[in-house]
């Protein structure tokens, strides 16, 4: 019995990424009332912690799977968040 709860400790840290993100999911989606929030975070948040716990348990591609969703995020982040927030001619940021 000891073992398995020294096995599963290593993955809390996952654990708690995926929970906080599904609390992000599940606050702006009721918050909101549209149902993109709580897929997108979900998606995001269970990518992450996938991710994370595979690292952890030293899995040979991981790094691989994580870099592949880290460019696709900071992609998304240019170009549909920061992009049109600097260069929108309407924005008043400028």
């Amino acid at each position: 019995m000891m073992r398995k709860n020294n096995v599963l400790r290593k993955y809390i840290a996952s654990l708690l990424l995926f929970l906080l993100f599904e609390t992000v999911a599940i606050t702006l989606w009721k918050a909101k009332g549209n149902l993109f929030y709580l897929l997108n975070f979900s998606y995001i948040g269970g990518c992450l912690a996938l991710g994370t716990a595979l690292f952890t348990a030293g899995k040979r591609y991981t790094r691989h799977f994580l870099g592949v969703f880290k460019t696709a995020t900071i992609h998304y982040a240019v170009a549909k968040i920061f992009g049109p927030l600097f260069f929108n001619p309407a924005c008043s940021l400028r």
